[in-house]
Parts: C-alpha cells; sequence; structure tokens
C-alpha cells in the first residue's frame, strides 16, 4: 500500500526502536505481541484469564520482541509468583 493510499486513521507514520509504524498499529497491533496471527490479548481473552496470569502470558510470548528477554522473563515470575501468593491468601 502506498503512503498516499493509507487510511486517515492510522495516523502519523512513527520511528519506534529503529523501526516505522503508523501510530495505530504500535497502539493496536504490535509485532511483540503478534505471533503467528494470533494476539496475546486474544489468548488471555479466550482463556479469561485474569490480570496477573495475563500479564504471565503476555511476558512469556513476548520475551525478547521488545526488550530483553531475561527481563520479560522476570516479569513473567514476578506475576505468577505474585498470582500463587493471591491463590494461596
Amino acid at each position: 500500500m502506498a503512503l498516499e493510499d493509507t487510511p486517515e486513521d492510522l495516523g502519523e507514520l512513527q520511528e519506534i526502536e529503529g523501526k516505522t509504524y503508523f501510530e495505530q498499529e504500535w497502539v493496536n497491533h504490535p509485532d511483540h505481541y503478534m505471533g503467528k496471527g494470533l494476539e496475546v490479548i486474544d489468548i488471555v481473552e479466550a482463556f479469561d484469564l485474569n490480570f496477573n496470569l495475563g500479564n504471565v502470558v503476555k511476558y512469556l510470548l513476548r520475551a525478547g520482541k521488545k526488550f530483553q528477554h531475561k527481563e520479560d522473563l522476570l516479569k513473567a515470575k514476578w506475576y505468577l509468583e505474585r498470582e500463587i501468593h493471591r491463590v494461596n491468601n
């Protein structure tokens, strides 16, 4: 699609972390939350996961795609431990 043919609702072009995105792409369908046609939010909603478990899935699935791999894994671990604590109390 040529730039002049892009719908106006996609917003301005932005460069984020060395990649060029339309504003709405970065907000609505970022690459780091996509995988083989599935978005993380679709998986979280399909399994009706709560906030903590949803974040575990989110950080596991995006591990290494947005920030450092280890950082995402540690975030997933933090939310999992929080959920375990919630269930135990």
